[in-house]
């Protein structure tokens, strides 16, 4: 992966769920240097276009055990289930996520808030 920064791994979260996303729809994979990283909001775009697409995705008709083939940057071509590409999609994110925590953590870094995704928007009632 050989990144370098927190922005460049958030880029390469959001840029894989976006690939993915885009081959289970049939489209064209976006180019790394297309998903930008310069800002939060930018992040955020990436990851809420994945999301609008997979909103259709779920929506249609999709038979998720058809096999596709597709081009991975590190094992080139590949072929795998529909539905396999969806898991991976979801929990790619979410191991590097953890990578991240316990990196800033071993150096020290104390977050001011529970890690776990739910505390981003809950309120106590």
């Amino acid at each position: 992966m050989g990144v370098q920064t927190v922005a460049q791994l958030l880029q390469h979260i959001v840029a894989v769920e976006l690939r993915f996303a885009e081959r289970l729809a049939d489209q064209p994979a976006t180019d790394y240097a297309n998903v930008p990283y310069d800002s939060i909001e930018a992040i955020y775009a990436t990851h809420d276009r994945t999301l609008a697409l997979l909103r259709k995705l779920l929506d249609s008709e999709m038979n998720w055990d058809e096999a596709i083939e597709f081009s991975t940057r590190a094992m080139g071509p590949a072929r795998s289930a529909r539905k396999t590409i969806l898991f991976h999609l979801l929990l790619h994110g979410i191991r590097h996520y953890a990578q991240l925590s316990t990196l800033v953590r071993q150096h020290g870094v104390k977050p001011g808030w529970p890690m776990d995704y739910l505390f981003m928007d809950i309120e106590p009632v």
